[in-house]
């Protein structure tokens, strides 16, 4: 269900939620499952020991489990791996499909129970759901959205390290999403390899002409965007994800707190860029943390928005430039505190960063007075 990226399921829990509830479920469902032989075939662990033929079912179960622990421990430590995303990606997903039909001969021959009766219509039914499902993914989604397919119309440095990718829809307008969303890219380019990746919509939906995804360079991956021309072409699947002011204060004039970390702008930008066309006349208070002046991106066109929204404030945070008279540091409690002295603790707070800078944002929120439930996160490590 996640690899089908159901937008109706992303609309009630949200993309990243859903993925923190799979590797949790995940995770015990093969305690589960490792606890099913000790449970059932303790009686018969030496048949089991001495391979025999004749109990291959059960055989069988012993290479689920170690394909399963395998997947969950390359998961878990990917990173310490180092093994790229993409590559685990497609092993992950070829494995767990291999698992799901070994599974089905497992449970139909280890036992007669599954044999008939409503065992096996539950059993056959759950297989044709999943099979269903797979065929959505690599066949009928693929091709539906290659069909609204997207054109490279410009790419354009905007800071440090960082470009602004506008792609231009091939049948007139972009889908319709709400600001502070975000979209999987997959871009069909000479340049680039054929990868798919998480980018937010920078971009305002009062300009349907065209998506604008501002991505930096912090792999080997995005370190390449710079090299895409005019022409080259790109699938986008979305759009996805509940961080955007419009799902949680759609038609009201509650006040606004945003707090940035590097390209955790684009979503508020976004939402920004909307507010600014709609002349939206509420409170809102940007944060807004980068290490140099080098690394503000869009500065000219946030200082163009800041004059026309008469209710935003703007704080530019640095970390890491000595000479800068505003305020410098990390986000702490402390900072914080004097940074949203004005604000009120029940407005609205969205929070967009490195994991490590999103953990001790929440918490010194939370330490200041801020409801968990007024503050909202968008993580894209996967």
């Amino acid at each position: 269900t996640l690899s089908a990226k159901l937008r109706s399921l992303d609309r009630v829990f949200s993309t990243h939620r859903l993925l923190s509830a799979h590797r949790v479920l995940g995770l015990s469902a093969v305690v589960l499952a490792s606890l099913h032989p000790l449970l059932v075939f303790a009686p018969k662990a030496r048949e089991i020991a001495a391979f025999r033929l004749e109990i291959w079912p059960a055989l069988l179960g012993t290479v689920l489990l170690i394909g399963l622990w395998s997947g969950v421990c390359t998961g878990l430590w990917r990173g310490f791996l180092n093994l790229p995303y993409q590559i685990w990606y497609r092993f992950h997903r070829l494995g767990m499909f291999s698992l799901v039909v070994l599974y089905a001969l497992h449970v139909m021959n280890v036992t007669d129970d599954l044999k008939r009766g409503w065992p096996l219509y539950a059993l056959l039914t759950a297989l044709a759901l999943y099979v269903a499902l797979f065929i959505w993914v690599k066949g009928i989604k693929p091709r539906r959205l290659k069909s609204r397919g997207y054109t490279v119309a410009k790419v354009t440095g905007v800071g440090k390290d960082t470009h602004a990718v506008e792609l231009s829809p091939r049948d007139g307008s972009v889908f319709r999403y709400a600001p502070g969303q975000f979209a999987f890219v997959t871009f069909q380019s000479k340049a680039l390899p054929r990868e798919r990746h998480p980018w937010t919509i920078a971009s305002t939906p009062t300009k349907p002409d065209s998506l604008i995804f501002t991505i930096k360079s912090s792999g080997d991956f995005t370190a390449l965007i710079g090299e895409l021309e005019p022409g080259d072409t790109a699938t986008i699947d979305g759009p996805y994800g509940l961080f955007s002011y419009l799902a949680h204060v759609p038609n009201s004039t509650r006040e606004l707190i945003m707090i940035a970390g590097g390209v955790g702008i684009t979503p508020m930008l976004s939402m920004l860029r909307y507010m600014s066309d709609r002349g939206d006349t509420r409170k809102v208070t940007l944060v807004w943390s980068n290490k140099t002046e080098a690394d503000i991106l869009h500065r000219d066109e946030l200082e163009s928005i800041e004059g026309k929204l008469e209710g935003l404030t703007v704080h530019h945070v640095l970390t890491r430039q000595k000479d800068y008279t505003g305020p410098s540091g990390r986000l702490d409690k402390n900072m914080l505190s004097d940074l949203l002295s004005a604000c009120s603790q029940e407005a609205c707070v969205f929070v967009c960063g490195p994991p490590p800078m999103m953990d001790t944002v929440c918490k010194a929120l939370k330490q200041i007075g801020f409801s968990s439930r007024r503050i909202h996160t968008e993580r894209f490590s996967i």
